[in-house]
């Protein structure tokens, strides 16, 4: 273990161990390096939005990293600012599918599109049609949500779970 990141976390061995394994990108020797790699991120992606707002953004975002006031979840600390197709969030909530099968499939795509930048997505079905009640097509009764929650699993094993952990 470098002593540098030791003496950082005060000696906590753990502390250390756990940024150096699963946080630090190859380049950074302490956590303000990825400190400073997520403001200047931060910093990127809001400049898209208010022009010439955030000049002095770098030094401030890094501040409210270091001090805990901004803690990210573990994929954006491990990822975020590195060329890779990562969210700044890890957990989103999608609008609710209507009953039919192309309002599902939509829904669905906006899972996989989110689930591939390492975000977790949620989503009420209770929309959907029960268990049992006719449908207008050859199977005549619906499956009900419960249906649809296999395949949605399915496509979180598919897209998500694969190298997710390190």
């Amino acid at each position: 273990m470098n002593n540098k990141v030791l003496e950082y976390f005060n000696g906590d061995e753990l502390a250390a161990s756990v940024w150096e394994n699963k946080y630090k990108a190859e380049n950074e020797q302490t956590p303000d390096d990825t400190y400073e790699r997520l403001a200047k991120e931060f910093g990127r992606i809001e400049s898209n939005y208010k022009e010439d707002h955030w000049v002095l953004a770098p030094t401030f975002i890094k501040n409210l990293f270091k001090d805990g006031y901004i803690i990210p979840g573990g994929s954006v600390l491990a990822n975020a600012g590195l060329e890779k197709p990562v969210s700044l969030s890890n957990c989103f909530v999608v609008e609710s599918p209507e009953d039919s099968y192309n309002s599902i499939m939509k829904i669905r795509n906006y899972q996989i599109q989110l689930m591939k930048r390492r975000g977790g997505v949620g989503y009420d079905l209770s929309k959907l049609r029960p268990n049992g009640a006719m449908v207008n097509n050859a199977a005549s009764t619906s499956t009900g949500a419960a249906s649809f929650m296999d395949v949605n699993s399915a496509l979180t094993n598919e897209v998500a779970m694969n190298g997710r952990r390190k």
